[in-house]
This record gives C-alpha cells, sequence and structure tokens, in this order.
C-alpha cells in the first residue's frame, strides 16, 4: 500500500498539472486528456486541499491559489462547451495544426 501523500505534495502536483495545462501549444485533445487526469488525481486527493486548517499560511495561500485556477479552468471549460459543435471542431483541427 502507498504511503498517503502530505498536502503540500498534493498542493505541488496539482500546482504541476495546471501548469501543464496551460501551455500554448497543447492540442485540444492532449487538453482534455490532461483534464480528465487532473480530475482523476483530484477525486483521488482532492479532499486534502479543503482541509485548510492545519496549513500553515504559505500553504494555505497556495491551496486558494489553486482553487482559483480551477475554478478559471472550469469557466474555461465551460465556455468551450458551450460552442456549437462545428465551431469546436473547426477549433480543434486548427489546434491540433503544426504551426
Amino acid at each position: 500500500m502507498a504511503s498517503p501523500r502530505s498536502t503540500t505534495d498534493i498542493i505541488e502536483h496539482v500546482e504541476h498539472m495546471l501548469e501543464r495545462l496551460s501551455a500554448p501549444d497543447l492540442s485540444a485533445k492532449c487538453f482534455a486528456d490532461k483534464c480528465l487526469a487532473l480530475e482523476a488525481f483530484l477525486e483521488m486527493h482532492g479532499d486534502s486541499l479543503f482541509r485548510t486548517e492545519k496549513l500553515d499560511e504559505v500553504d494555505r495561500s497556495r491551496v486558494l491559489a489553486v482553487i482559483t485556477r480551477l475554478d478559471q479552468l472550469q469557466k474555461r471549460a465551460a465556455v468551450k462547451a458551450a460552442m456549437p459543435g462545428e465551431l469546436q471542431k473547426y477549433i480543434a483541427d486548427n489546434d491540433d495544426k503544426p504551426s
């Protein structure tokens, strides 16, 4: 059985996953895959991020920043989901083309 991750390790891992999601050259498929990986990780470890009463100020600030970034990611995904399907396909096709 694996040892449980510390809250600091979880925060750091989520920060890295969010950084990879904000890469400018990320294809639509890769973005979707990374979102699913982030979602799976948060389902497994996310509860630790909401137990902030035991965190020091630095980690508490990091958790709040992660939550803000997750909220922004969710809003961005909602906007893209609201686009008509044909427009999404056009954008995805163009995202996947090399520059």
